[in-house]
């Protein structure tokens, strides 16, 4: 890889750390700051980008030994500039004249260390940073290298075992210096205006974009329409600490965006880490395929997200991530889905293929229907994270705030917590395939009419364990039933209907059915528990129509872990009598 800068220099600065006093206490008896002894020796390396290392004679000029014209040392002022890398205190800044010696002292802690090379009369002439950024001042002796680079290098690329700090003016030219196969890494100076970018399938390349410096966070912005990123097959891309990928400027540019952010196509990998952030995409197409900011197709296609931030973007599926076809995956460790809108379906995730949250969270986004996840096909598996505070659409044909899982989906839930969710039905999840609970917790959602915790419409669910407390509707608080709800474990409580079935409501005109049992089987709270169900039914109501007329199974009190009900059985045979 080629260097197409060579105004470089590598500056060596070699810290030696000395305890400045024996005595950790103060005359006051108060614990003093232990400070270091840093003396700094400037070395004669050149550029160790592509292009090869050069050396260059002492006293060097800045920022190219070999450059003739250049100014001398003598001719220059040296800022170095010590920032807490906790962002918790105030910069300590030296500043050292020409050839003068360069000592001072520093407290001992973790630093991102940056330069700033000044003329004489003041003009700024160069900046430099610590190529380990951030880096630890302790006791003995420490070693910091650092790059000064032309004010004209905005990026810089690291090869794994080879080449470092290679300086571009752009991240394009970056990128589009970057060969295959190896692994890089793109650190970012400045804000970044980047046209769609396609990383071509090819040899194994993986690719970490980062903040140059940590506590200064960058934004690449998508400059006209298309895909910021396509991701394709042999490309890993990894968004990394202060990265920030932000959508067209309607406002600049006159339009909105009328694609994804980033596609993850066949064979190609995005990892998203802690304090990246992907905001701001407006796409405003109609198509049943317009995902909103990462979309993910095609086999082999994967999207984990280990932390960081998805917030603020639009579309008409999946606002924040869409998973189509079957063959897609997303994993999400971490990091948090929110504020995203889907004028359909899916206001956080859209899933056709394969989801997998073990942690993170979903939460305030909005959809006509799944404004948390919606499950058309494929699986969601729920192993921990929230899905919270998400909302369904207003009218009596949207619905569920949290989950929505389709007559082709299926949605298994082994932890974590959907709650706070709201709809006109299904504040929490919706059902119409297939609903396995295992552990976790669906508490305090609200639906304005049917099913505040769970809605069953012609889908099975089967709740092995887990708890649904403290949702509310008109009729279901904690589940309605219009498919088939099999209970085998868990705790329905607290829950409250407003009409019918504080626990659980069943509508078996025409295909509603509910079984508990065999022993042990769960508790459903009633009239005779504190924390017990509220509602006509506190426990259960069950709507049974036999000819023209209505028929009601009713279980005020709490029903045990022994105890069995079938909706299918009146009377004390179907467990309808309170003991």
């Amino acid at each position: 890889m080629k260097s197409l800068f060579r105004k470089t220099l590598l500056i060596v600065f070699s810290f030696l750390i000395l305890a400045a006093c024996s005595n950790p206490f103060s005359s006051d008896g108060k614990p003093s700051i232990e400070e270091g002894t840093f003396t700094i020796n400037i070395g004669g390396a050149g550029n160790s980008g592509a292009a090869g290392s050069r050396a260059a004679a002492y006293p060097p000029n800045i920022p190219d030994g070999n450059n003739p014209s250049g100014p001398s040392a003598t001719d220059l002022k040296y800022k170095i500039i010590f920032t807490p890398a906790n962002d918790t205190g105030e910069p300590t800044s030296f500043e050292f004249i020409g050839e003068e010696e360069k000592k001072g002292k520093v407290n001992q802690g973790t630093y991102i260390i940056t330069m700033e090379v000044f003329l004489l009369n003041g003009d700024l002439y160069a900046e430099g940073f610590a190529i380990n950024n951030p880096v630890t001042i302790s006791g003995g002796r420490n070693t910091v290298t650092v790059y000064i680079y032309d004010l004209g290098i905005k990026v810089w690329v690291d090869t794994l075992g080879g080449p470092q700090n290679a300086g571009y003016t752009d991240l394009k030219a970056a990128l589009d210096d970057i060969p295959a196969p190896g692994t890089y890494t793109v650190k970012i100076g400045a804000n970044q205006s980047l046209a769609p970018y396609t990383f071509a399938p090819g040899s194994a390349r993986d690719i970490t974009l980062i903040a140059n410096n940590p506590l200064a966070p960058v934004e690449v912005q998508l400059a006209s329409n298309g895909q910021l990123f396509t991701v394709n097959a042999g490309i890993t891309l990894t968004l990394g600490a202060g990265i920030t990928l932000r959508g067209r400027n309607a406002t600049a540019d006159g339009a909105d965006n009328t694609t994804e952010l980033i596609w993850v196509d066949s064979g190609g990998t995005l990892v998203m880490k802690a304090d990246a952030i992907i905001t701001g995409n407006r796409n405003n197409s109609t198509g049943s395929t317009s995902a909103g900011t990462v979309r993910v197709t095609g086999t082999g296609s994967s999207f984990t997200m280990q932390g960081g931030e998805i917030s603020g973007n639009r579309a008409n599926i999946g606002g924040g991530v869409a998973v189509l076809g079957n063959t897609g995956s997303f994993t999400m460790r971490g990091g948090k889905i929110s504020g995203n809108t889907a004028s359909s379906n899916g206001g956080g995730v859209f899933v056709e293929g394969s989801f997998t949250m073990m942690g993170g969270e979903i939460s305030g986004n909005r959809a006509n229907i799944g404004g948390g996840v919606y499950v058309i096909a494929g699986s969601f598996t729920m192993q921990g994270g929230e899905i919270s505070g998400n909302r369904g659409g207003d009218s009596a044909l949207n619905g569920t705030g949290g989950v929505y899982v389709g007559s082709s989906g299926s949605f298994t839930m082994q932890g974590g917590e959907i709650s706070r969710n709201t709809a006109v039905h299904s504040g929490g999840v919706e059902v119409r395939g297939i609903f396995s609970m295992e552990k976790g917790k669906i508490s305090g959602n609200t639906a304005r009419t049917s099913g505040g915790g769970v809605y069953v419409y012609e889908g099975n669910f089967t709740m092995w364990g887990g708890e649904i407390s403290g949702n509310t509707a008109t009729d279901g608080g904690g589940v309605y039933v219009e498919g088939r709800f099999t209970m085998r474990g868990g705790e329905i409580s607290g829950n409250t209907a407003s009409n019918r079935g504080g626990g659980v409501f069943v509508e078996s005109d025409p295909f509603g059915s509910f079984n508990k049992g065999p022993s042990p089987s769960g508790v459903i709270t009633g009239s005779d528990d504190p924390n017990g169900n509220v509602g006509g039914g506190r426990a259960v109501f069950v709507h049974v129509r036999v000819g023209l007329m209505d028929q009601f199974y009713i279980r005020n009190k709490t029903v045990g872990p022994t105890e069995t009900l079938d909706s299918t059985v009146s009377g004390a045979g179907g467990g309808w009598m309170d003991p």
